[in-house]
């Protein structure tokens, strides 16, 4: 790996914050989720490649689907995921 490919990572961290819950190695997958989704709505095919997940898109969709704290609606070709920043206020966010 060379620094070619780590600068347009380090462009897409907005802080050193995030940086450092990425790089942590206890931080879990629903919180992946949440800090990909802030105050965004993705397709389950966008959250996919954010995360760098293998898993097949319909698989990643219906865990979303199951997330108290994700609410999703209908987009012009998918279906898009948001965080329902009421219920998330609850589970400690």
């Amino acid at each position: 790996m060379n620094g070619d490919e780590i600068k347009p990572l380090y462009e897409k961290i907005k802080s050193t914050e995030e940086l450092s819950l990425i790089k942590d190695s206890s931080f879990n997958l629903d919180e992946k989720i949440k800090l990909h989704l802030n105050g965004k709505s993705l397709s389950a095919k966008e959250l996919k490649a954010k995360l760098n997940l293998d898993w097949a898109t319909n698989k990643l969709s219906n865990y979303l689907k199951k997330l108290s704290f994700i609410k999703y609606h209908k987009g012009k070709r998918s279906i898009l995921y948001v965080v329902d920043e009421q219920r998330s206020m609850f589970d400690g966010e």
